[in-house]
């Protein structure tokens, strides 16, 4: 009996293409799979793109209110983060002394 089955020829086919199916599934978890790690990976770009665009823009608004350079206002951001009276006190305290001009 079991050489009759597997001697049938639909019975045959039948099984070639199931695992033709299966391949087929397995490639395209594959598939998903990939393309779940690229939109992560494409997620996480973007958040440290945003990052340093906000950075960017706390250190001009750092330089123009407090007359220092952007070095310093970098600085100033890593050493206190986002803690702006500090970071004022800190700049006024690093802002050249024109008055004695």
């Amino acid at each position: 009996m079991a050489a009759l089955l597997l001697s049938d020829p639909l019975i045959a086919h039948q099984r070639e293409r199931e695992f033709t199916c299966s391949k087929r599934l397995q490639s395209r978890s594959r598939a998903v799979a990939r393309s779940r790690v690229q939109f992560y990976e494409r997620k996480q770009v973007e958040r440290f793109k945003s990052r340093r665009k906000r950075e960017e823009l706390e250190i001009d608004h750092l330089t123009q209110v407090a007359s220092i350079t952007p070095r310093q206002a970098r600085r100033l951001l890593q050493k206190h983060g986002a803690d702006w009276p500090k970071l004022k006190r800190e700049a006024e305290a690093l802002k050249p002394k024109t008055d004695d001009i």
